[in-house]
Order: structure tokens, then sequence, then C-alpha cells
């Protein structure tokens, strides 16, 4: 089984109500969905339990959902509050939407492959707790 993301439940979680993000959030299910299926062992991804699909899905909303607020901020012209459908952000909070990216991994982490840290550093996905080189 994959991964399932969906355009509407992005929105939802970021309270979208218009078609504006449309194409972003269909381009950045696209981008990192394959990705997390990657990371991500067969055996969790083959498990029907609902529980387990649920929290897979639930985890790989929330990583599109954080990139798609972590994008927009770094439009240019932004300056002192993003508004993202209904959603006003203060620059002082976009470290939400880096919570949020790494709420979804930290849900992920009990179902990566063994060697899935070391596969997100070479595909340029990390934890965050990395050191830069």
């Amino acid at each position: 089984m994959s991964l399932t993301v969906t355009r509407s439940r992005v929105k939802e979680k970021c309270g979208i109500s218009d078609t504006s993000y449309d194409t972003t959030i269909d381009n950045l299910i696209l981008e990192i969905v394959p990705v997390l299926e990657y990371l991500v062992s067969s055996d969790a991804l083959a498990d029907s339990t609902t529980g387990v699909q649920a929290t897979l899905n639930l985890a790989a909303t929330e990583v599109v959902c954080g990139e798609l607020l972590a994008q927009r901020f770094r439009e240019l012209g932004v300056t002192d509050t993003i508004t993202i459908g209904d959603i006003k952000i203060d620059p002082a909070e976009i470290k939400t939407a880096f919570e949020l990216i790494q709420r979804g991994y930290d849900r992920l982490s009990p179902f990566l492959k063994n060697d899935a840290y070391e596969d997100a550093s070479r595909v340029g996905v990390g934890t965050g707790s990395e050191e830069a080189s």
C-alpha cells in the first residue's frame, strides 16, 4: 500500500479555502510522498492495520503541510505577515511550519527502514538533528 496525501486534506489542515495553492499543493505531494515512501519500510507500507496506515498518512500530510507553509514563507516579498487561505502567520511564528515537518518525521520514525537515516541524508531529507557539514 502506498501513502495517501490529498490536496483537500492539506488545504483543510492549512486553512485554505480557495484554489490559489492547488497546483503548489499537487506539486509538493508529487515531490514529497515518493521520498517518504522510499524511507518507510516495506513492512510498514504493506501493513493494512488501520492505525498504522492512518499514522503514516497523517505524518506524510503533516510534512507536506509544513513544506507548503515554509515554501510560502520563502517567497520574495513576504515581509510582515504571511496569509495562506484564512490563516495569518507572523514571521515570528514561522517555526510552526518546521515544527509541523518535524512532527511528521517523528510520527514516521518508528516505521523507517533501518538505514533510513543514511538514506535521508543522501536524498536531502533530514530530521533536523544532523549537523551541517
